[in-house]
């Protein structure tokens, strides 16, 4: 049995491989932020990203429909 937490990871992961825009929205809170890292070698939103309306947006373009974007969804032990 899948907690609320892999629940939503494994919902997220979906709509990103289909490209479901409305579907990533719903997948997230309505007050979801994301916190992008480049690493140095790839650009990345220099303050967080806010709200699930532009968090979805921001994944559909990172992730949905990229040929060369891998998603993978790992376990980690609490």
């Amino acid at each position: 049995m899948f907690n609320r937490h892999d629940d939503v990871v494994r919902r997220f992961a979906e709509a990103c491989r289909l490209g479901d825009i409305a579907a990533l929205r719903a997948a997230l809170d309505a007050d979801a932020i994301a916190v992008c890292d480049g690493g140095g070698l790839l650009p990345a939103a220099m303050s967080p990203i806010r709200g699930a309306e532009d968090v979805a947006q921001m994944a559909a373009v990172l992730l949905a429909g990229q040929p060369d974007a891998e998603l993978t969804i790992e376990a980690t032990s609490r």
